[in-house]
């Protein structure tokens, strides 16, 4: 499943992946504390469902703003929501009369979450308190926690490794790990190249080849290859085989 997330200050929003002839789906979540639902209609025409909104019964108490969200890719309706206040609530978007699991995540605002596209159970987070964290779906304590420097602005699982991950700080310092080699720092950190500092907002890795795209203030978007030794393809396990987690995380 192909996703795209997108961040400012007000927004973020998470295309979802639709059959052909399906309306094109999109979550957002906004700084008044909402989570919507979009399907683009008659190729002109937004419709909308509130699936949080404050002050509604239904709604799960949070802990602040809610800042960014990810949607478990597997298609089983549970959504990741970062808040303000350093918390990550794991939610339904099926039944949404209360909050599934709750996550005592960071000290400081949560900046990113991000689902591994190969382990479904597998998230990570990040936040202004320096640190990304990997997390396992259904436990309160994080299997690893990592060190950057620097106020995280984003992050991403690669597609193409389960162990892969890249993150940007506010610094635009671009920050590449493979938790199957070493989780005490980085393999590779690459800056930015521009003529005054900027601040960056987001991170992704395309789909198709092995580049990442780093979001800057003002409209700025840079692009890197990486290395042969930062894409290797994850092997599939043989059938029965069981995964083992650590080398997951």
């Amino acid at each position: 499943m192909v996703t795209q997330n997108i961040y400012d200050d007000n927004l973020k929003v998470h295309w979802l992946e639709t059959a052909p002839g399906e309306d094109v789906s999109f979550f957002s979540v906004s700084q008044d504390g909402r989570m919507t639902q979009w399907h683009l209609r008659d190729a002109c025409r937004l419709a909308y469902t509130e699936v949080f909104e404050p002050h509604l019964p239904h709604t799960p108490a949070f802990e602040g703003v809610i800042t960014c969200l990810a949607v478990r890719p597997d298609g089983v309706g549970i959504v990741l929501l970062g808040l303000e206040s350093g918390a990550v609530f794991h939610c339904s978007t099926v039944c949404a009369s209360h909050s599934l699991f709750h996550y005592p995540a960071h000290s400081s605002m949560v900046r990113g979450l991000a689902w591994n596209t190969h382990r479904s159970d597998i998230f990570l987070s990040c936040s202004l308190d320096w640190s990304i964290k990997v997390w396992f779906q259904h436990s309160t304590v994080p299997l690893v926690v990592l060190d950057v420097g620097g106020a995280v602005a984003g992050l991403a699982w690669s597609p193409y490794n389960s162990s892969v991950l890249v993150a940007i700080t506010d610094e635009c310092r671009a920050c590449v790990f493979d938790l199957s080699v070493r989780v005490c720092k980085p393999l590779c950190v690459q800056a930015m190249a521009q003529r005054r500092p900027l601040t960056a907002l987001c991170i992704t890795f395309s789909p198709f080849y092995p580049i990442i795209f780093i979001g800057g203030e003002k409209g700025h978007l840079a692009s890197f290859k990486l290395s042969p030794n930062l894409r290797r393809v994850q092997k599939e396990n043989r059938d029965g085989e069981p995964i083992d987690k650590r080398k997951v995380a």
